[in-house]
């Protein structure tokens, strides 16, 4: 089949399989252009980067010789080095360039996998053609998915569009349903904004021009979240033969937060893990297994989790740090304080210079001073005395609403023993109270105007000798097991006492139509063994069916115990009918 139908699914799938097959098979004859198909082809779209001209020109040679052995033309060349393109024919570069004389001022700009390539300053740039849709779900969701980033150079952009689309989704307004007022402003601030990204210029070369050879490579991982997005940023970090360093962004990712209320620790969680999932493709893309990688988050809660090993986390953040731990280490996570973690604590800081200069300066000169000579602190404690004024404790009262008593009767006590009167007193009050507890019995007292030295031990014990508050507050029974069947517990052939019970319905194919089908299960008392059958349905004739196979395999039965079903019950009845009959 040399012809695959244009929309088929399995149309790409086998061109891509096709193009793939003959660079492997050519290989050994055209290394570099295999290389380059295998690796940098993206559908039928190919882009590379070389260390110089002489070997641009070999892979562009390989390339297209690889691809005429199988019958394929590659075409449509275009570089940022005149050299390069000269060495191609003119039939085989792009169409805006077969008739140019080209010099730099006049090569256009490309588009490479949906990003506009300037040649001449070999930067990517953004070229941005929005249509006039209206302000509704749908126009939004349109202009929204129309910025094609697929590296994240303006995700911070974008993820505010996002944020709109996600408020409206919230709200729940239909399709074509016109912007609420409160969001037309932010969608209208983010539109007028749709021409800055066009302003960026982001460099296609990683390495400035002239920085020499590179010796060393770092890749850094930021993450972040707030309470509307989170998101991570990968930078690599280049050092040449003279120490010097250069930093270029090569990815960023952003989400909005779920509309699930969820915590910040664990969106900064999310953010991280979305930062490990990165390391694979950037290994692979770049072609460095051993580049050295650090992970940043400004967020000692994610440190936290990962550093410890000991504790057992729930479920969503158990998962997220096996992830991480299993794509890195320890001694590759950082902490990186931020602007607002500064000021936090500059202020905490001025906040305690405040308490110490101004509070404690105060305290130790105007009281501190004064403390020994008050002799009122230093009261020796006696008995209460006829006559002498007590404060009615009340604990349903404020402090400065207790009432004032005088001391009109003191027993005192010379065996340790309480007086009669005491236990009366405490007895009435109690029920007075409800039998409602300590406190309650206490306040009573002392609304009574009652003071009874000794007043909580003396209450502790009536409550302990009280039949009816022992009876509220004793411990609540629990429920006893009974004892398990003898066929339980005593050890018997398999299946000679059993349960048994129908599952289902699993659907099956006959032919065209659709069946349903059951399972019967029983399950050994004893041993716990399990023997299955299927049942075409839950008719009554169908579970004898089912009973009869079970019994020829398994050998006869003593006991089946099962729940009340229909087609338990029918089948009991036929087999009483029989065994009468029988008889």
């Amino acid at each position: 089949m040399r012809v695959h139908i244009f929309g088929a699914a399995s149309s790409p799938g086998c061109a891509n399989y096709g193009l793939k097959h003959l660079a492997t098979e050519h290989k050994d004859l055209y290394p570099v252009g295999s290389q380059f198909i295998m690796k940098d082809f993206y559908v039928d779209d190919g882009i590379t980067s070389t260390d110089g001209s002489d070997k641009a020109i070999q892979l562009a040679e390989e390339a297209r010789r690889l691809c005429a052995l199988g019958g394929l033309r590659l075409h449509k060349f275009v570089s940022n080095d005149r050299a390069v393109l000269e060495s191609i024919p003119s039939s085989e570069r792009v169409a805006d360039i077969k008739d140019l004389d080209l010099t730099f001022d006049n090569i256009p700009s490309e588009r490479a996998l949906g990003i506009q390539w300037h040649i001449k300053s070999d930067c990517l740039k953004f070229n941005i053609n929005l249509k006039d849709q209206p302000a509704t779900r749908r126009g939004i969701l349109s202009t929204v998915a129309s910025l094609y980033d697929p590296l994240g150079f303006v995700a911070p952009f974008l993820l505010i569009g996002k944020g709109v689309l996600q408020e409206i989704c919230r709200h729940g307004t239909g399709w074509d349903d016109p912007l609420t007022n409160e969001l037309r402003p932010r969608w209208e601030r983010w539109k007028k904004d749709l021409i800055n990204p066009e302003r960026i210029n982001i460099p296609r070369s990683y390495a400035p021009t002239g920085f020499g050879k590179v010796t060393k490579r770092e890749l850094h991982h930021f993450s972040d979240a707030s309470t509307t997005g989170y998101g991570q940023c990968s930078y690599l970090r280049l050092r040449n033969e003279w120490g010097d360093s250069h930093c270029a962004l090569i990815m960023a990712k952003s989400r909005v937060a779920p509309t699930k209320v969820t915590t910040i620790p664990r969106l900064e969680l999310t953010a991280a893990v979305i930062s490990v999932k990165t390391i694979n493709v950037l290994k692979k893309e770049l072609g460095c297994a051993d580049i050295e990688e650090y992970f940043w988050t400004d967020s000692k809660v994610i440190l936290g989790y990962i550093n410890n090993e000991a504790r057992r986390f729930h479920t969503f953040v158990a998962h997220h740090i096996q992830k991480i731990h299993l794509n890195t280490t320890q001694e590759q996570w950082r902490y990186v304080p931020t602007k607002k973690e500064k000021e936090k604590t500059k202020r905490r800081w001025r906040h305690i210079q405040y308490l110490v200069e101004q509070f404690w300066s105060r305290w130790r000169k105007e009281y501190l001073s004064n403390i020994a000579l008050r002799q009122r602190w230093h009261t020796p404690k006696r008995n209460l005395q006829l006559g002498d004024i007590v404060m009615m404790k009340d604990e349903g009262l404020p402090r400065n609403e207790w009432r004032l008593a005088r001391v009109v009767q003191a027993t005192k006590n010379r065996d340790g023993l309480e007086h009669h009167i005491t236990k009366m007193i405490i007895a009435r009050c109690h029920e007075r109270a409800k039998h409602q507890g300590k406190g309650m019995t206490i306040n009573v007292i002392r609304t009574k105007g009652y003071w009874i030295p000794g007043i909580g031990r003396a209450v502790a014990s009536h409550l302990r000798q009280c039949v009816i508050c022992r009876k509220f507050r004793r411990h609540t029974e629990e429920q006893k097991m009974a004892d398990l069947p003898p066929e339980r517990v005593n050890p018997s052939p398999p299946f000679t006492y059993c349960g048994m019970d129908c599952f289902g319905p699993f659907y099956s194919k006959q032919g065209r139509s659709v069946r349903k089908r059951y399972g019967l299960l029983f399950t050994c008392f004893s041993s716990r063994a399990i023997h299955i059958e299927m049942l075409e349905d839950l008719s009554t004739d169908s579970l004898i069916i089912g009973l009869r196979c079970f019994i020829a395999i398994r050998g006869t039965v003593r006991q089946i115990k099962s729940d009340q079903g229909s087609n338990f019950l029918g089948a009991k009845n036929e087999l009483k009918e029989a065994l009468k009959e029988v008889d």
